[in-house]
């Protein structure tokens, strides 16, 4: 027999693993109602997929602003990297969301973060031809040693 504190512990995890998923499902999707509703219920904001996704990559790869905006209110880890090693602030760069990078900057994203093949936010908004965003980049010291 399973002891009820032993229980109620893999419950409330099992509970918290599902809400978790559920913010980064409304997250990737921009459900910014759903977000906060989670996020005032207490889901995981740093909860990751297996390949180490968070909502907050999700909601800056996706361009959803006000969830990236919402997600960072609430505290998200905003320099997380993902099992490749990409940040949120990568991935908005990658997809060409200047205003998502600009938020995540105006946040403290750090914008020289290296992958382990070394690169970083400001060579994937190069490789993507996205040069408002490696302006942007620019003038926040991407690149500066």
């Amino acid at each position: 027999m399973v002891p009820v504190a032993v229980l109620t512990c893999v419950l409330a995890g099992t509970r918290a693993n599902a809400q978790g998923n559920d913010l980064i499902r409304a997250a990737s999707n921009g459900d910014l109602p759903r977000v906060r509703a989670l996020l005032h219920a207490k889901a995981d904001v740093n909860a990751k997929m297996g390949d180490g996704m968070t909502a907050l990559m999700f909601a800056s790869f996706s361009g959803h602003q006000e969830v990236v905006r919402a997600l960072l209110h609430a505290e998200a880890d905003i320099n997380a990297k993902a099992g490749d090693g990409r940040t949120a602030l990568m991935l908005a760069s990658q997809e060409g969301y200047q205003e998502v990078a600009r938020v995540l900057l105006d946040a403290k994203a750090d914008v020289n973060t290296k992958m382990g093949d070394g690169h970083t936010a400001l060579i994937a908004a190069s490789n993507s031809s996205h040069q408002e965003v490696v302006q942007l980049l620019k003038g926040a010291g991407a690149g500066e040693p």
